[in-house]
């Protein structure tokens, strides 16, 4: 198998059924899981967003294989919004109108505690809510 981020169109979550755009109905999330003998110490979060991109979406923490999750950012949270960064670059190929073709998002994770005990985790699921743009 090639490296990680060597093929673009396997290499990736997407939400649509094909290059067109045609949605695929129902929840989205990924869920990233992690060697469980570690304590993780995270400061931030960067997701590379192609041209159809979400700004409603929430990080949430687990530890363990329950499904307790813990919020850690919701973006749908107008007072979270200062904690997330946007930087746009590139030109989505292929398309008419100017659109990016990443749309990187840097959000600040407080781990002291406040939202989720200890922040101990496990499993990180990035749930998304709705898409910013029709994908």
């Amino acid at each position: 198998q090639k490296s990680p981020g060597t093929d673009w169109l396997k290499d990736r979550w997407q939400a649509a059924s094909d290059m067109g755009g045609t949605a695929i109905p129902g929840q989205h999330f990924i869920i990233l899981e992690f060697d469980k003998s570690k304590t993780l110490k995270v400061e931030k979060i960067v997701l590379d967003w192609e041209t159809a991109y979400a700004n409603d979406y929430r990080i949430e923490i687990s530890n363990g294989d329950r499904d307790d999750w813990c919020v850690l950012y919701d973006g749908s949270d107008e007072t979270q919004e200062s904690r997330r960064s946007v930087k746009e670059s590139g030109q989505s190929p292929g398309v008419k109108r100017k659109m990016p073709l990443h749309v990187v998002h840097t959000v600040s994770i407080s781990m002291d505690g406040e939202r989720c005990g200890n922040c101990c985790f496990s499993r990180l699921r990035l749930f998304i809510e709705k898409p910013a743009r029709v994908w």
